[in-house]
């Protein structure tokens, strides 16, 4: 059987069968895979391959054309080309005369014949130095089979360019050949959106990409989306069984029993996997059932004890499942009741305790969640909204997912406004509502988390109770979060005592400790930073009590300020560090990039400009990701305050244009007041005089500055700034900036000062950062230290093994390193393989000969 179109990849593949087969005790190993994945084509290249190595070379014997298993002997004999006709049963001539030759003989597809499996054991038996290689969609389930699970080709992950990934370059090739005008570069997102789709399937592929000389790559995407009857060919000279995607999956599902087939089309339902109580509570299917579906390639079971199906298989099993329509409800219902449940019974370990690991099993059901999520929004369903929105909230909070948050939360509350009014609903919306008015907070969106809140205080009215037990209800917390950011300090007091008197007299444990820790940042605003210690205090140790390891985090940022505050760098530094290292344990990019904040800033204080800088970098990096304004705006105001103490003072004034842009966007009123306490530093440093001294005077005099900054505007005019004007000129400005507006003065340095283009941050230099308490070792140069999974990856980088032998090294995905190489590639702050590897030298990480 030639196929007469190149090959393209699986160059791992070869190497891993090739590796297989010389070991003595692999005499049979199989190839399985779904139809269309390639087992054929690549067991074909094999065979060419591989011959050679074999004294009497290698044959082919194509299984598919039989009808029963009483034809296989004769099949493998026309193969060998030899003619069975003594008297002996064939099987036993077959075997005497293949006893003593030393070859391989490939069986395609011999899940056509499975009933054939025992004479195939007979023969294994009976001649010692023939190995065989199988197609198959199912596997033999002999003692001496071998499997070898073939997937799709490697295809983009990510949104990288990525036009090396052997399902690109697949693709690519087939479609110059039927549009010679083809630019893969044009169109290479789309490419990567088909490859995604059909993930890596190259019947699929080759099937998609005979569409580009009719339709662009965009529009196959979209066809691909709207069902499989699209991925047909026209070609003539085609083997009728890959005439489609639907003829290949037909001929697999013919061969399911009834049971297989309803467990299978339910299946449909789940997204990225499954675990085997989730199949058996949804879809009824029991161990024996998944195995056969395991056997059969419709679904594979991963290193973490997943199921997976393949994207094309679910949608081909999904169109199944519709034809019943009864069935197919009442599927989706007992699917989106599993994943609550779910969720539900993770609430007491997301407040506390599991915190960690209940995030994880949340992530790693995610798309079910979300499908759950969103089925429920279909319905109305305002049990389901109170079961999961604590978990699933506390779930994007925790780890930065702010926008994926919004969007599901307002969804849910829109869904829960157009049902009919009741208490089940009013329940409902405290949670939805709730988590929307936090992630409005992270957007800078104050109006919208009043709003929240509003609708929050007057459910609680209408019901005539307290806020309930659990994790962020009280509707106050929020409220004197946004009088933080406004620089109210007494509102922000008055509403966390609230909260405390509410949570002490009902036993609220987690929200006594949001009160405390309220206090403490409203005293710390003020300037009494003793009164702010003890409440910090007490919020520590009611996160012991909760054991609420993330929201701790916060606190040791407090703490680490206070102590600071009152002169005890090494213990700022110290709970800093803490604060740092309990969210990068949670994977959390809004608490990394906090502590980062705080390290910089001190680091800043000690005059360790490279240290700072590198820290505010990184920092502004992982907010911009997140969409963070406040935390942006802080990182920017830290990068203009480095820029400024080095001389560069148009990068200082670009920076501290973009960070006072923000600030004043969000009404974000302790940054805004720093940043502009620095710009008039700035522009005393260019020369100006006048207006830095309005700009100080309008800090010092103004009700919502924060002590620390007020001290910081009066140093610098006493000590810096008042001998080199003239009385009358000071007098003037501090009655200027006493008389004129926030609004006006704002207004007025955005638009005729801080203007030009806004920079991007360059990676940081390679320099040390963050040096730790402890005798320094080479890891803790870097600012966000390197994991030992991460110097585990970055030793073999250095021994130059790719990223998928890096992942066959580990024994995890290739998926799984590409992460690890980017977490790499920002903490080095590089951007390729060379770079790194050079870095790590410099910082003794690696071997320098």
């Amino acid at each position: 059987m030639l196929d007469h179109t190149s090959f393209i990849g699986r160059e791992k593949e070869f190497s891993d069968i090739q590796q297989l087969l010389g070991q003595t005790d692999c005499r049979l190993l199989t190839l399985v895979g779904p139809g269309g994945i390639g087992k054929t084509r690549l067991a074909l290249q094999l065979d060419s391959l591989l011959r050679n190595g074999f004294a009497r070379g290698s044959c082919v014997a194509y299984l598919q054309p039989l009808r029963s298993s009483e034809f296989f002997v004769s099949a493998v004999a026309d193969a060998l080309g030899i003619a069975l006709t003594g008297q002996e049963p064939p099987l036993v001539q077959l075997a005497h005369y293949l006893d003593d030759k030393e070859l391989l003989i490939i069986l395609d597809n011999f899940e056509h014949l499975l009933d054939a499996a025992e004479q195939l054991a007979t023969l294994l038996a009976k001649t010692p130095n023939v190995k065989y290689l199988v197609t198959s969609r199912e596997a033999l389930n002999l003692q001496e089979e071998w499997l070898y699970p073939l997937f799709g080709l490697a295809f983009p992950t990510d949104d990288a360019t990525k036009q090396n990934d052997d399902a690109v370059r697949l693709f690519n090739e087939r479609a110059q050949r039927v549009y010679p005008n083809f630019n893969p570069t044009k169109e290479e997102q789309s490419v990567i959106q088909i490859c995604r789709l059909v993930e890596g399937m190259p019947l699929a592929l080759e099937l998609a990409a005979a569409w580009r000389k009719t339709l662009n790559c965009q529009e196959i995407a979209d066809e691909i989306q709207g069902g499989l009857a699209f991925l047909t060919t026209r070609l003539r000279n085609v083997n009728k069984r890959h005439y489609s995607i639907q003829t290949v999956f037909d001929q697999t599902w013919q061969r399911l029993n009834e049971r297989e087939q309803t467990v299978f089309k339910r299946l449909s339902v789940f997204r990225g996997g499954f675990l085997r109580d989730a199949a058996a509570t949804v879809t009824g299917a029991s161990l024996p059932v998944l195995s056969a579906l395991v056997d059969k390639s419709l679904l594979r079971l991963d290193e973490t004890g997943r199921y997976q199906i393949h994207e094309l298989l679910r949608q081909y099993a999904g169109a199944k499942l519709s034809q019943q329509a009864d069935e197919a409800q009442q599927t989706q219902v007992d699917h989106a009741a599993f994943y609550f449940q779910f969720l539900h019974e993770r609430s007491g370990d997301v407040r506390g305790g599991r915190q960690r690991e209940a995030l994880l099993e949340i992530r790693a059901d995610l798309d079910n969640i979300r499908a759950a999520w969103l089925w429920a929004v279909a319905q109305g369903d305002a049990t389901a909204f109170q079961k999961g929105s604590e978990p699933l909230g506390l779930y994007y909070q925790f780890l930065g997912g702010y926008q994926e948050g919004t969007t599901l939360f307002s969804q849910a509350t829109e869904a829960l406004l157009a049902q009919p009014p009741s208490q089940s609903v009013d329940l409902a919306l405290l949670g939805t509502r709730m988590y929307e008015g936090w992630y409005h907070l992270r957007f800078g969106r104050l109006e919208g988390t009043e709003a929240c809140m509003a609708h929050i205080q007057a459910i609680y009215h209408r019901l005539n109770i307290s806020p309930l037990p659990g994790y962020l209800t009280d509707y106050r917390a929020p409220l004197s979060f946004v009088a933080l950011i406004r620089g109210d300090y007494p509102t922000a007091i008055q509403l966390a005592e609230q909260i405390r008197d509410v949570g002490e007299a009902e036993k609220q444990n987690t929200n006594r400790q949001f009160a405390y820790h309220l206090l403490s940042a409203a005293y710390v605003g003020l300037g009494q930073y003793e009164t702010a210690q003890k409440f910090a205090q007490q919020a520590y140790a009611q996160s012991l009590m909760t054991n609420d390891r993330w929201f701790r985090a916060y606190i040791l940022n407090n703490m680490g300020q206070i102590a600071v505050a009152l002169g005890d760098t090494r213990m700022g530094k110290m709970h800093f560090q803490s604060s740092y290292e309990i969210r990068h344990d949670f994977a959390d990019p809004e608490g990394i990039a906090l502590a980062l904040i705080n390290l910089g800033n001190l680091a800043f204080k000690e005059q360790a400009m490279a240290e700072a800088q590198a820290a505010f970098e990184r920092s502004c990096a992982i907010y911009q990701d997140i969409n963070d304004k406040g935390g942006l705006a802080a990182a920017q105001w830290g990068l203009g305050m480095v820029a400024c103490e080095q001389g560069a003072l148009a990068q200082a004034q670009s920076y501290f244009g973009q960070a006072l842009r923000l600030a004043v966007k969000i009404d974000y009123r302790p940054v805004l007041f720093g940043i502009m306490v620095n710009i008039a530093e700035l522009l005393w440093k260019m020369g100006q005089r006048e207006r830095p001294l309005t700009l100080l005077a309008f800090a010092i005099h103004h009700p919502k500055t924060d002590h620390e900054t007020r001290q910081k505007a009066q140093t610098l005019l006493t000590s810096a700034f008042q001998a080199a004007v003239s009385p009358e000129m000071l007098a003037a400005a501090t009655a200027n900036g006493q008389a004129i507006s926030l609004t006006e003065l704002t207004a007025d340095l955005l638009s005729q000062l801080l203007l030009p283009p806004p920079i991007t941050p360059t990676p940081p230099p390679p320099t040390p950062t963050l040096p730790e308490p402890a005798p320094p070792q080479p890891n803790q140069a870097l600012v966000e230290p390197l994991t030992p999974r991460e110097l585990e990856v970055l030793s073999l980088m250095y021994d130059g093994l790719t990223n998928g032998e890096i992942a066959d090294e580990l024994g995890v995905a290739i998926g799984t390193i590409k992460f690890y190489t980017g977490q790499i590639y920002g903490k080095l702050g590089v951007r390729n393989r060379v770079k790194a590897v050079a870095r790590a030298r410099r910082l003794k990480l690696i071997p320098t000969q």
